[in-house]
């Protein structure tokens, strides 16, 4: 792989990963379904590229889960 190409790879991996989050963000419009469907449709390795982003999001969850439930406030009854 050409330096360009990895350069290019990296790009394409920092865009998959800010859908990841935009689309997870519960506020995406229809003019951002329209964009993502047109990024992923650039290229194979654009599809591959978010297919990997969203795996690592999935997989991140539980963990993400537990640090949020450390860090709620505890209620103490008294």
């Amino acid at each position: 792989m050409t330096e360009q190409a990895e350069d290019d790879m990296g790009v394409i991996e920092q865009e998959a990963q800010a859908w990841v989050v935009r689309l997870a963000s519960g506020q995406v419009t229809e003019r951002d379904a329209q964009v993502f469907r047109h990024w992923c449709a650039r290229s194979r390795r654009h599809a591959n590229a978010f297919a990997e982003a969203r795996a690592v999001w999935g997989a991140m969850a539980p963990a993400a889960r537990a640090v949020k439930r450390a860090q709620a406030p505890v209620n103490v009854a008294r």
